[in-house]
């Protein structure tokens, strides 16, 4: 037996060992600097003023209809941009996530109850964009909404 070989696929299954550790914990260092995003100014404001706007009595997302929110959004300055900015911060995190690109366990403990409410609350919004303007329109965050909602149900 040629020891040197025994060595040689030690030292190699160590090294591949060591990498896959730097890569997850590359994965968790990104994943950790997406969601911290959320919470610089923009990002934030635009989360916080869409919390103030929806929260209040004057619109009701769990009874909209495409033509009342079309409405809504009209009449009120900046709104529109605000919830597309949203859904696109969240279409490009489930991108990272569905590629695999970031840490979707860790991102999952951090993001899960605004990936699902929002899902939930402007699915309308999204399915009509999706009809409007084709159906690769916010899929990544749909396809992650429904992975993570069926999980739920798992559980």
């Amino acid at each position: 037996m040629n020891y040197f070989h025994v060595v040689a696929a030690l030292v190699a299954i160590g090294t591949l060992f060591n990498f896959s550790i730097g890569i997850d914990s590359k994965r968790d260092e990104y994943t950790f600097s997406i969601i911290s995003e959320l919470y610089k100014s923009d990002m934030s404001e635009i989360f916080a003023m869409l919390r103030r706007t929806f929260s209040d009595k004057k619109f009701d997302l769990a009874k909209a209809n495409i033509n009342s929110f079309l409405t809504y959004l009209e009449e009120n300055d900046g709104l529109e941009a605000a919830v597309t900015k949203m859904l696109n911060f969240l279409e490009a995190f489930s991108v990272l996530i569905n590629e695999r690109l970031i840490n979707e366990k860790l991102s999952k403990k951090f993001m899960r109850g605004i990936v699902i409410k929002t899902y939930q609350e402007f699915l309308f919004y999204i399915e009509y964009n999706q009809k409007k303007e084709g159906q690769g329109v916010w899929c990544e965050f749909v396809k992650l909404s429904l992975k993570w909602i069926e999980l739920e149900k798992k559980h």
